[in-house]
């Protein structure tokens, strides 16, 4: 108990803006990947940390020693094992308000198009997988399907998933304002808590939002609800009114 009174009375002003600024890393960290699996690695890398920060301040030599030697060890795991969680965090860092000045925005006449095109396809029951990406490229899924490279329009949209052709059971990818392909494969989420009545459509577009910053609508087949996914999450059951304002939140920033 002395040791740590000792420890706090010698702490300087600089020792209390490094502990809070480490502090505010974690926690950002923390809230960027909580509920995912990198969590729990995160909450022991915190620990890991805060002993060894008491272990060299207390001169416990040998405990210092072993976790500064298994440090790095635990940081190089860390980021192998949950490489798509950090790079959806860091993603979402760099969507922060204060890097918005610098990005470009999709205009509000392709989030009607999208949403037009939405509700048609959801009051005739046709399934429907529209990928509106943001930052991160979407060129390896873009790829996998037919190159357009058309101006957004509900028409085009609603044309490709009401057809029995070979593009509507693959995505239609929105790249820098223009319809750039369609048919296009997407990854399906591994993710084994999700709910078994989701199909083919809703697992494409939760895996591709677990590896990049892509904004998805889906059109289901059964049941013409409509949904919305970013970073592995779900909107399900929206109107037209509900969707256009998601749309414009996530992509206009409003």
């Amino acid at each position: 108990m002395s040791d740590i009174l000792a420890i706090l009375h010698n702490l300087t002003a600089i020792d209390i803006v490094d502990i809070l600024l480490v502090a505010a890393l974690f926690y950002t960290l923390y809230t960027f990947v909580k509920g995912t699996r990198a969590v729990h690695i995160l909450q022991g890398l915190a620990l890991m940390l805060i002993l060894s920060f008491l272990a060299s301040k207390t001169n416990m030599r040998t405990t210092a020693w072993i976790l500064s030697s298994s440090w790095l060890i635990w940081v190089m795991a860390f980021v192998i094992l949950f490489q798509v969680e950090l790079r959806r965090a860091l993603s979402r860092l760099g969507q922060h308000r204060i890097f918005s000045f610098f990005q470009e925005t999709i205009e509000e006449e392709i989030i009607d198009e999208v949403v037009k095109s939405s509700n048609v396809l959801s009051s005739r029951r046709f399934g429907a997988l529209i990928v509106i990406e943001k930052i991160d490229g979407l060129k390896p899924y873009v790829e996998t399907g037919v190159k357009l490279d058309c101006a957004v329009s509900s028409e085009i949209i609603s044309t490709i998933f009401m057809s029995k052709g070979s593009l509507h059971d693959g995505a239609v990818i929105i790249q820098e304002k223009n319809i750039s392909s369609a048919g296009c494969i997407l990854p399906l989420s591994e993710n084994p808590d999700l709910k078994r009545v989701y199909g083919t459509r809703h697992r494409a577009a939760l895996g591709l939002s677990e590896e990049s910053d892509a904004v998805i609508v889906v059109v289901s087949e059964e049941t013409g609800s409509i949904s919305l996914v970013q970073h592995g999450k779900m909107a399900n059951g929206l109107d037209p009114d509900t969707l256009k304002e998601m749309l414009t939140l996530y992509l206009v920033g409003k």
